[in-house]
């Protein structure tokens, strides 16, 4: 049995819990998620781990599927390993994100085309995703979903020639502001 927290009641309802929690390991704070400090408590304490460096996939052809993220969904190579696993870091046109393709023998490679695209996808922000998901297609790319939020954001959902899901999004807020 977990130890109690401190001066709360022993019987707590998920939301009383997790505002408990948030209290206890944060102090008060009017974040928006319970999980989330507010940005005064982000700043007041050094964070050993400051962003995402990149996201890996483990590919049976990393050189082929390197080139088409690069010639079909404008990313460019910002390193090359090569050797028996030809690493291939790719970063986004605006250099703040990076894929990594590889093929490494000794871990096998996921059935991404078995994945449901909700368990994983790579999403590309996209003016006209409809229009980019043609293109995509003409290139080898299969059609999956089409989603339309009330929010007025459009969501489609794709799978590289490989069957990685790739989900261009069109949103009419971003998710991060600046």
């Amino acid at each position: 049995m977990r130890a109690p927290i401190i001066g709360a009641p022993r019987r707590l309802c998920a939301g009383t819990f997790a505002a408990a929690w948030r209290r206890a390991t944060f102090g008060p704070s009017s974040a928006v998620h319970p999980t989330q400090p507010s940005e005064t408590e982000i700043r007041s304490r050094a964070l050993p781990i400051t962003r995402i460096e990149h996201v890996a996939f483990n590919v049976a052809q990393p050189v082929e599927h390197a080139a088409w993220y690069v010639q079909h969904l404008g990313m460019r190579v910002a390193r090359h390993g090569g050797g028996p696993t030809e690493i291939h870091f790719l970063a986004d046109a605006a250099g703040a994100t990076v894929l990594e393709f590889y093929g490494n023998p000794a871990a096998a490679v996921p059935d991404y085309a078995a994945m449901h695209p909700m368990q994983m996808h790579v999403a590309f922000a996209a003016d006209d995703p409809d229009a980019e998901a043609a293109r995509l297609q003409a290139a080898g790319a299969t059609p999956e979903d089409t989603t339309d939020l009330p929010d007025g954001s459009r969501l489609v959902m794709l799978r590289d020639p490989w069957g990685v899901p790739v989900q261009l999004v069109r949103r009419t807020r971003p998710l991060l502001d600046g």
